[in-house]
């Protein structure tokens, strides 16, 4: 015979029963209740992030003859690297920093001889991945408004 007792009037527990037992953890109702504030109750796009969306665009320093050269790009440098930053498209940034520097100074679509010491390359292509930043929230609010 097993001795029953009611617990704060709310359920009755038999002695083999558990009074923590639960069906889902805090972790799983509060992931539900989240995506019913959030999305509406809508499912979730899929929860593994993609590694592969994101590259990084940096910037090397490159001294040849005496001469001093800076190489953008996707962040695939061994060395000398002076600014790397996250960005969905390296090739677009290039665009922006192209933007930043008169064409004088450049000598090929990814190099550019600059006099300046590499803390002004360093503002030009923090500010170019601001920049695409930027654009990319921009398209997200318009697309989420429409």
């Amino acid at each position: 015979m097993e001795p029953k007792s009611n617990i704060l009037s709310i359920e009755t527990v038999t002695s083999d029963s558990s009074v923590n037992k639960q069906t889902k953890s805090f972790e799983e109702k509060f992931e539900e209740r989240l995506q019913q504030l959030l999305l509406g109750g809508a499912a979730p796009l899929k929860n593994i992030p993609d590694e592969d969306s994101i590259d990084r665009f940096g910037a090397q320093e490159i001294r040849r003859n005496g001469k001093q050269y800076f190489q953008f790009g996707a962040d695939n440098f061994q060395g000398n690297t002076i600014i790397s930053g996250p960005t969905f498209d390296p090739k677009s940034v290039i665009f922006l920093v192209k933007n930043r520097i008169p064409k004088e100074h450049w000598i090929n679509e990814s190099v550019v001889q600059f006099r300046n010491d590499w803390p002004e390359i360093q503002h030009i292509v923090s500010e170019s991945l601001a920049e695409q930043n930027y654009q990319i929230y921009q398209y997200l609010r318009y697309l989420q408004s429409n």
